[in-house]
């Protein structure tokens, strides 16, 4: 009796997950794309097909959402800094950029006009760490729809106010983009995480960013407010590892051209990150590489114990949405049609060897598309 009534409701919950893939089959390749490959939870089962609206043609953001939405919003700040798994300090930036300074930190204005906060993105709390940090509410860009479908962090989403999209998909990309314009011409602001994927590089301060930031900007007029996090370790829960948080002076980039702009948005981000990184990351090579032979080894562990530990991790987008700009060569683009070589002679066995090797090297070390 026990299995046809555990049947049933397996039966039952196969049949609901069906039913939401078939309501949302224009903005999804397939069930993939919202459960990251995973069995759906009882959440998607729940509201996945309530919810899977908002990434519909015909969602827009409304004035009275965002009306609502910004009174709810000191409850909602209050309430995010109690779960922030970490302590958070905002930073004073004259004292980060000199200890000798003890003067208060400028107060950021910000005019009545709506802002881009624009935010680097390394872990689990960014985006509510971000939600906390700044001085007004603003929608989420949020593109991890396994994440959005499947656990709180979709619900804490939409109760903010977000925009949602499927970036496997042309027409979802185009909408989140209109919409987001929509928003900030509604006198609405916004969160974008314009590295569009978790930096998992063991040396890069920020990623190339997406163009996707200026373009808004430019269509709107709006500022970009730098909002740079920094945590030294990402898996520790502790009160003694605290959530270091900059929230910088308005930008404004559509004055400028799209390169422009985009390497003094992410030259600007990089610099504070750098100093809160020397300021409160300081460690010894014997602690990092402590059990490991190699620094790639302990980079590589941590990683695979890091994004292991995220339910509903999306790791085909996270292993292949970071930008890339025509301009970078990599070792890959050079020596990989040498590599491919199929025809083997005397002549060229030696080059063809090394070209394996050399690519073989490379992509195990490209972190950021392996996990």
């Amino acid at each position: 009796m026990r299995e046809i009534t555990v049947r049933y409701r397996e039966n039952r919950e196969s049949r609901k997950t069906q039913k939401i893939v078939a309501s949302l089959n224009r903005n999804i390749q397939g069930i993939e794309d919202v459960t990251g490959g995973k069995h759906p939870s009882k959440l998607f089962c729940l509201w996945g097909r309530q919810i899977g609206k908002l990434m519909g043609e015909a969602w827009r953001p409304t004035r009275m959402s965002i009306r609502i939405r910004r009174i709810i919003h000191p409850l909602f700040t209050l309430l995010g800094k109690r779960i922030l798994t970490n302590p958070q300090v905002i930073e004073n930036r004259i004292h980060l950029k000199s200890q000798a300074m003890v003067k208060l930190d400028k107060e950021i204005i910000l005019s009545n006009e709506p802002v881009i906060f624009c935010v680097n993105h390394r872990f689990t709390d960014d985006a509510l760490g971000s939600v906390c940090a700044v001085p007004r509410h603003a929608y989420i860009l949020f593109g991890s729809l396994p994440m959005f479908f499947n656990t709180v962090d979709g619900i804490s989403a939409w109760l903010n106010g977000v925009i949602l999209c499927n970036r496997k998909v042309a027409a979802s990309r185009r909408t989140a983009a209109e919409n987001a314009v929509r928003l900030l011409q509604m006198g609405g602001n916004l969160f974008i995480f314009p590295e569009g994927v978790w930096n998992k590089t063991p040396s890069r301060l920020m990623l190339d960013y997406w163009p996707g930031v200026y373009r808004i900007a430019k269509a709107t007029g709006a500022k970009v407010v730098p909002v740079v996090h920094y945590i030294r370790n990402t898996d520790d829960p502790s009160p003694e590892n605290v959530l270091y948080t900059v929230v910088d002076e308005p930008l404004r980039l559509d004055d400028l051209s799209e390169k422009d702009a985009l390497s003094l948005l992410r030259d600007t981000m990089a610099t504070w990150y750098y100093l809160m990184m020397e300021r409160y990351g300081q460690t010894t090579r014997q602690e990092l590489l402590e059990g490991f032979s190699s620094s790639d080894e302990a980079w590589e562990s941590y990683l695979a114990m890091h994004t292991g530990k995220i339910p509903y991790y999306d790791k085909e987008i996270e292993t292949t949405a970071d930008y890339r700009p025509k301009s970078t060569v990599l070792a890959q683009n050079v020596y990989g049609p040498i590599a491919d070589i199929q025809t083997i002679t005397p002549e060229n066995a030696r080059a063809v060897a090394d070209a394996i090797r050399i690519v073989g090297q490379a992509c195990r070390l490209d972190f950021q598309r392996r996990f």
